[in-house]
């Protein structure tokens, strides 16, 4: 490149570009550079000297690594700006082989509110990552990672960064990582996992760049395995209450073969719509099995009556009237029948007797002619 293609480059180039000697010494600058921080730049402006205060160490040890390589090196540091705030700027450059650093400088962050709320960010992310059991993570278009933090790690036996660099399709089957590819095709998702045997809830967001395209996949996974748990309980103590309160309900109407072709129903507590089928179904079945001729409805254990329960009682009553087989009524309390009277329940045709032995011979002196 010739001297005024040189200088033209750096009249017009948007860059803040620079050309310094071996000790930092600033030869030359693009227009832009010198615009933007006019303040800092004099005749004998160095690298160090463009530092604010107490930063210009970074400047210094950047030279100094410079100094011992050819390959590029990269430092941050702040720079003083017009407005009275510090621009921080990312400064990469690389030596020749004249010696003289040819380089850059890029602006990272501002200072002030935004860098505050920027820091305040930063802080609340790193507390969740270090509170909750959660990981983040995110992979690249081709699936590496390129982040991979937090808490609940330990709890899979990893350690934070540990797949940094390594792909996720490499290290997952495809079962697994389905969702990530939709994820890099723009495709959101959620769903639940188990996977280094802790249970997951996984969010797969796609990142994308201005112009639409999926640029990452991020990943928040929570550790919900003692959730998982608590639910497995609770299902299982539902379970056991389901199967227990099935136990009470045979306790509360068994049916006991009390002679040949004789049931008895001690009836037990209240009597609802779905205990009342459920007792028909059974009684239904036993009396076909057992080809039953008189079933004894016992309400000894019957301390209260209302209209509900009574048209239950009536109602399986009918349902063995249905089958050909008598049924009879025994241990009417003075009070339920007060209440039956007082109701209007009429059992019509049905034989009431005081007691379970008066019933039971009833059935006998039938049976034996």
């Amino acid at each position: 490149m010739t001297a005024d293609a040189l200088s033209e480059y750096f009249e017009h180039c948007p860059g803040l570009l620079f050309i310094a000697s071996a000790d930092g010494v600033i030869d030359r600058c693009s227009r832009s550079l010198a615009r933007r921080f006019e303040s800092r730049l004099s005749e004998a402006a160095t690298l160090a000297s463009l530092a604010a205060d107490g930063e210009r160490e970074t400047v210094e040890a950047f030279l100094g690594a410079l100094a011992e390589t050819d390959e590029a090196v990269t430092c941050v540091f702040g720079v003083p700006d017009q407005a009275g705030g510090t621009t921080k700027v990312r400064c990469e450059a690389r030596r020749s082989s004249t010696g003289s650093i040819h380089g850059t400088l890029e602006p990272v962050a501002a200072t002030g509110a935004g860098s505050a709320e920027l820091e305040i960010r930063q802080t609340l992310l790193r507390t969740v990552m270090d509170t909750l059991d959660i990981v983040l993570w995110a992979v690249d278009p081709t699936g590496k990672f390129v982040f991979h933090e937090g808490k609940a790690l330990a709890t899979a036996g990893l350690t934070p960064g540990q797949f940094l660099g390594m792909n996720v399709f490499d290290i997952y089957p495809p079962a697994a990582t389905a969702p990530i590819q939709e994820a890099l095709y723009g495709t959101a998702s959620h769903y639940k996992s188990e996977v280094h045997g802790v249970n997951w809830e996984t969010w797969n967001i796609p990142l994308k760049n201005e112009a639409g395209v999926t640029e990452y996949c991020a990943g928040l996974t929570l550790d919900i395995t003692a959730t998982v748990k608590s639910q497995a309980e609770l299902e299982h103590q539902l379970q056991t209450i389901q199967e227990q309160r099935r136990a009470i309900q045979a306790l509360s109407a068994p049916l006991i073969e009390v002679w040949d072709k004789v049931l008895t129903v001690p009836l037990i507590g209240v009597l609802d719509d779905e205990q009342t089928n459920k007792l028909i179904e059974r009684l239904l079945a036993e009396v076909s099995r057992s080809g039953a001729a008189y079933v004894i409805l016992d309400l000894t254990g019957v301390e209260a009556l209302d209209t509900s329960i009574a048209s239950h009682i009536l109602r399986l009553l009918a349902s063995l009237r249905l089958l050909g087989v008598e049924g009879l009524v025994t241990g009417v309390s003075p009070y339920v029948a007060q209440t039956m009277v007082g109701l209007g329940v009429e059992l019509g045709s049905v034989g009431t007797h005081r007691n379970l032995r008066d019933a039971l011979r009833h059935c006998m002196r039938a049976l034996l002619g």
